[in-house]
């Protein structure tokens, strides 16, 4: 109000209500909520476990590689 942004006499921000914030949080958490519960995750349960001898020496691979170690603090 000292800067002039706001007029005392007429503070109400929002005339035309269009929904509250509890409308709308719950309806995009529940959007949320099936993405992260069901439709992202759908992919990796479909997806075939990998031989143990396999996944082994990719893990060996994977942890063997150094590609990076220069972005790692000393």
């Amino acid at each position: 109000m000292d800067a002039g942004s706001l007029d005392p006499s007429n503070l109400q921000f929002q005339r035309d209500r269009v929904a509250s914030v509890n409308e709308v949080a719950s309806r995009d958490a529940a959007v949320v909520f099936k993405k992260v519960t069901r439709d992202y995750p759908a992919p990796f349960r479909e997806h075939p476990f990998t031989d143990p001898q396999q996944l082994k020496a990719r893990l060996s691979t994977l942890l063997e590689d150094t590609a990076l170690s220069d972005l790692l603090p000393s």
